[in-house]
């Protein structure tokens, strides 16, 4: 079995071991089944296949085309697994925290940028697409990085409520969309991927 190399989400603590309920096979999550297709800025970065893995491991993911500003920094902590398709894992392990900042927001043509920082990763300004409506928002994002000389092409959302000092209810996920060969044999494999949140419910705003 490959082994599992984690940039972005880095176990450091089991904090639970009861696995939650995934929804494997479904595209109820954060919405209704029936729901129509998302718009070509979102799927022009993140392919609606994933959208579906995203949502089918507990995902929440808002629809509509006029979200709300999310523009600043905001620190995600403590960040803990909700689910996963990864065979290893187990629901409840706490990952690093994460400190993600969205700038240069147009909502006219759905775009932000993303740069975000993890541990020892750090990725600037990343293209994003963003949805919602009202307070609601998720942002779809591809990033490029390495595993020493490994590259790898994940596929990301996040998802939240804008609220007064920050945003309540975040939700994180990332997927393998690429693993070039994964040449070094040290990636998860493409499809596979978790969906992780802020324990204590609000993700506070850092800086403007």
């Amino acid at each position: 079995m490959k082994k599992l190399i984690q940039i972005l989400f880095i176990p450091i603590l089991i904090i639970g071991m009861s696995l939650v309920s995934c929804t494997k096979d479904s595209d109820v999550v954060g919405g209704s089944s029936d729901d129509p297709e998302y718009p070509r800025e979102v799927t022009d970065i993140v392919p609606l296949d994933f959208i579906h893995k995203m949502k089918a491991n507990n995902m929440h993911i808002f629809k509509g085309e006029n979200p709300p500003m999310i523009e600043g920094t905001y620190r995600i902590s403590p960040v803990v697994l909700e689910c996963s398709n990864v065979e290893a894992d187990v629901a409840g392990c706490a990952f690093n925290d994460v400190e993600v900042t969205f700038s240069q927001q147009d909502n006219m043509h759905l775009a932000v940028d993303v740069s975000y920082k993890c541990g020892d990763v750090t990725v600037t300004c990343a293209e994003a697409s963003v949805i919602g409506d009202e307070f609601n928002f998720t942002v779809f994002t591809k990033i490029t990085m390495s595993v020493g000389n490994s590259p790898a092409d994940y596929v990301c959302s996040i998802s939240g409520e804008m609220v007064n000092g920050g945003i309540s209810g975040l939700y994180i996920a990332r997927f393998m969309h690429d693993d070039y060969g994964d040449p070094l044999d040290c990636l998860i494999e493409c499809g596979k991927g978790r969906v992780l949140y802020d324990f204590d419910g609000f993700s506070e705003r850092v800086s403007d």
